[in-house]
């Protein structure tokens, strides 16, 4: 992954050189991840991180401890060396603190508003960040569409993970000839949805 990359040369005054680019890893990498996806984001940030070369610390949602402390135990299960990864527990208060430590990036995933504290926190510091935020993604239903795929496509849209990801379905424009006949479709699709404790695989909302 860091292996030195030939770049040639386009100016034709200087065509017969080449250059090389080099790749050096940032240092320590600073995680602050969400609570509703408290292992796969992470992770998804993690490992290419220590990948390249770098520490990673990470400090999870107050609200998924366990998942952090879960995500420490992977990596050294892997055969990482001990303190390559670490964890820290604790509210957005210890967030502030990783940041204040003076990391050489970090990566948020989680709301705007905590977001542009991060941004204006890792600005004042000159430190590169990665901000991973929540939208207001939208669908559009047209007159021609199969009803039957979209509305469930629309409830699963929305309902997935209960409706707690950045990219889920959270308005929904519907051209007029078939907006009833949809909003029909979604609420039987919707009452169907088996809801439920979080540890039953059978469970679909809960």
């Amino acid at each position: 992954m860091l292996l030195p990359e030939h770049v040639p040369h386009h100016n034709p005054a200087v065509k017969a050189k080449s250059g090389s680019l080099h790749y050096e890893p940032y240092g320590v990498i600073g995680v602050i991840a969400p609570w509703n996806y408290p292992v796969a984001i992470p992770l998804g940030q993690m490992i290419p991180a220590v990948v390249a070369g770098n520490a990673v610390v990470i400090k999870p949602s107050e609200l998924t401890p366990w998942c952090g402390a879960l995500v420490e135990e992977l990596f050294s299960q892997a055969g990482f060396p001990v303190g390559l990864v670490q964890v820290i527990q604790g509210s957005g208060e210890l967030g502030e603190a990783l940041i204040l430590a003076g990391p050489d990036k970090v990566i948020f995933t989680g709301s705007v508003a905590t977001g542009r504290r991060v941004a204006e926190a890792c600005a004042r510091r000159l430190i590169p960040s990665v901000l991973e935020l929540g939208g207001k993604d939208a669908m559009i239903v047209l007159a021609d569409a199969d009803l039957e795929v979209a509305s469930s496509a629309a409830v699963w849209g929305s309902f997935t993970n209960c409706g707690q990801a950045c990219l889920s379905v959270e308005r929904i424009y519907v051209e007029r000839p078939v907006a009833g006949r949809f909003s029909e479709l979604c609420a039987a699709k919707a009452r169907l949805l088996k809801l439920g404790p979080g540890s039953d695989p059978h469970t679909e909302v809960g």
